[in-house]
């Protein structure tokens, strides 16, 4: 899936290689696919003995009562390409490998339409080039080129029709699938031979694929020395070595190239809100300070009135919308963590217009009602129509979970941006005092949060409708962020709340499930989806705040160790070593959603290197010693 557009707009180019192995004249299909008529046709997996992840590559292992095979994938680093390594291990005899590419050319949005496309097909050189045309579902005008060297190339040129993909089927989209059977590659092995295939669209590779799936080996250990984890737990490692995949490049306007996050895979761009959160575990868990502080600048040059883009468009034409009312104060947190983890202050002085542009524009109001109440310092988001918080779904017109007025992470988060101007300010030479006084209006205000019915805290103050009582998770950001304005009875009894109701093995639900909209599972047509995403569904990239709060609290340390075994036992599941975006209400708590998703990777990050001391506690403005944070994050 090659990003035609770096870095979101993607096109699917190449799906698959079947393959055959032909051993003493007998044939073995080592694929598996599924049809339109129900069948499983071939069946390679009944050869399968093994899959794991080496190095985060995909590892499989076939064998046969002769010979045993195994394949690996690996990207090529700033490339749309892809190498697979395939190797006869010893012991095995000597047999012939084919292997048929079977080429698409289609946004990875959609499906291509039954008649498919017209594409000459040629050798050259010992590669096989594939022209491939501009097409309405989103594919490109390029060449596809598939090498393998000591293979012999043979052009095929037919179709496959009628491949069946169950999982598009469930979530109610188009499931059924053409591909052209482009080139059939045919190479004779012995034992501890090597064959690597590589596939690139645009130009040839420019190496032997063999030595490109080298080097990303290398490049992939060295990341893991880089980022200060060798001596850590499998998990970890893994963890790490999954955030690298979201990290990518986003051109900007003077041909210079900035960084982003992609938000989740396969079908998310990068997002604010998403990069922001994601942050400290993608990069400061990783010791990437450079790469994070090129993030914040991308984004600095992307505010307008105070707000950040909600997402970069992933399909072109899309206009920017600015309809995240969190981004910005979490852009200001980002701000502040990656200077106290590499302390610069020229840099951080860099960055303090658009700090200040931020919270100067949430005071003055800017788009979508986004303004401090003058009556209570509290920050108020409302406009009908629009989601403006992370609880943004919303099927045709309507707003699943519109939090019109003062929603309570929201003032957590300007809260604890203000106590972070006013920090940065001191390190810059600036008078802290404007944003000090204001961080104090507001933590006198904050008590209003709390509710007396339900033992915690109002999701949303001064709706519509009045305050919403709703017991959602939003309320441990107010006790899990790094400046806090809770007493600590109302702290306590957050986290017991959240704990009681809404924590389930690797997440926190968004509803509570005695709550009559409670949806215990995010499944079915989109529609269903959407109404479910935040009515229940939980999600992982809270438990940082969880884990903060709770040490806070004193909180038994058993329940983190529970939390960190779940975390391992999720990286055999789902997406293989990698998280899931959101996880089922309801027990058996089955995953959702995108299989690899950046904040709940990051999420993950943040957990499991938790430094175990106990935070302090104080009244008014609760704060963890990010020395010893930032500390264990090293270690």
């Amino acid at each position: 899936v090659a990003a035609t557009q770096q870095p979101a707009v993607r096109t699917a180019v190449l799906s698959k290689l079947e393959e055959r192995l032909f051993v003493r004249g007998v044939r073995h299909d080592l694929s598996s696919n599924l049809w339109g008529d129900g069948s499983c046709a071939p069946q390679g997996h009944r050869l399968l003995a093994r899959f794991r992840l080496e190095r985060g590559l995909p590892v499989w292992r076939w064998e046969l009562e002769e010979c045993t095979l195994e394949k690996r994938i690996a990207m090529v680093l700033g490339e749309n390409a892809v190498t697979v390594e395939y190797r006869l291990l010893p012991g095995s005899c000597p047999c012939e490998l084919r292997l048929e590419a079977l080429v698409t050319n289609r946004s990875h949005h959609s499906l291509l339409p039954e008649r498919g496309f017209d594409a000459p097909i040629e050798c050259v050189n010992g590669a096989v080039r594939v022209r491939l045309p501009k097409n309405d579902v989103g594919g490109v005008a390029d060449d596809l080129w598939l090498h393998c060297p000591n293979a012999t190339p043979t052009v095929v040129g037919t179709w496959w029709r009628n491949i069946e993909l169950p999982v598009e089927g469930d979530r109610g989209y188009d499931h059924g699938d053409s591909l052209l059977h482009a080139a059939t590659f045919a190479s004779r092995m012995h034992e501890c031979q090597r064959v690597t295939f590589g596939a690139s669209l645009g130009r040839p590779l420019p190496r032997d694929p063999q030595l490109l799936f080298v080097a990303e080996q290398a490049r992939r250990q060295a990341f893991l020395e880089s980022a200060g984890v060798r001596k850590s737990s499998p998990v970890t490692k893994q963890l790490v070595l999954a955030s690298d995949q979201f990290v990518v490049r986003r051109p900007l306007s003077n041909a210079h190239e900035g960084w982003s996050v992609i938000a989740g895979y396969p079908w998310f761009a990068d997002w604010s809100r998403d990069t922001m959160i994601s942050l400290p575990g993608l990069f400061l868990a990783t010791r990437r300070v450079p790469a994070a502080r090129g993030v914040l600048e991308t984004y600095a040059k992307h505010l307008s009135g105070g707000l950040l883009p909600n997402r970069f468009p992933d399909r072109v034409g899309e206009e920017v919308e600015f309809n995240s009312v969190d981004s910005p104060l979490l852009f200001v947190r980002a701000v502040s963590l990656v200077h106290e983890a590499a302390p610069d202050t020229a840099w951080l002085r860099s960055m303090w217009p658009a700090m200040r542009s931020i919270i100067e524009a949430y005071q003055r109001g800017t788009r979508h009602g986004v303004q401090v109440d003058p009556t209570d310092g509290l920050v108020r988001a409302s406009d009908p129509g629009w989601q403006l918080t992370w609880m943004d779904a919303k099927v045709g017109s309507r707003v699943v979970t519109p939090r019109m007025g003062k929603p309570v992470e929201i003032n957590a988060l300007w809260f604890d941006a203000l106590c972070r101007m006013r920090e940065s300010a001191t390190r810059i030479g600036e008078d802290p005092s404007p944003w000090g006084r204001l961080a104090e209006r507001v933590a006198l205000s904050f008590g209003r949060y709390w509710n007396p019915t339900t033992q915690c805290l109002f999701d949303v103050l001064d709706g519509p409708d009045g305050h919403d009582g709703s017991v959602r998770p939003n309320q441990i950001i107010a006790a899990g962020l790094e400046h806090v304005a809770l007493s600590r009875e109302h702290l306590q009894a957050v986290v017991r709340k959240v704990r009681d109701v809404l924590l389930v093995p690797l997440a926190l639900r968004t509803l509570a499930p005695s709550d009559s909209r409670y949806a215990s599972r995010c499944a079915g047509d989109v529609v269903h989806r959407d109404d479910a995403y935040h009515q229940g569904t939980a999600w992982p990239w809270l438990l940082p705040f969880f884990v903060r709060a709770w040490r806070r609290t004193g909180g038994d340390p058993t329940l983190i160790t529970a939390i960190r075994a779940a975390i391992a036992e999720h990286l055999c599941d789902a997406g293989l070593g990698t998280v899931s975006e959101i996880f089922d209400g309801a027990s058996p708590h089955e995953s959702r959603g995108c299989p690899a998703q950046a904040w709940s990777v990051a999420a993950a990050l943040e957990v499991m290197m938790e430094p175990p001391a106990d935070a302090t506690v104080t009244e008014g403005d609760l704060r963890l010693d990010r020395a010893a944070d930032l500390q264990g994050l090293a270690q």
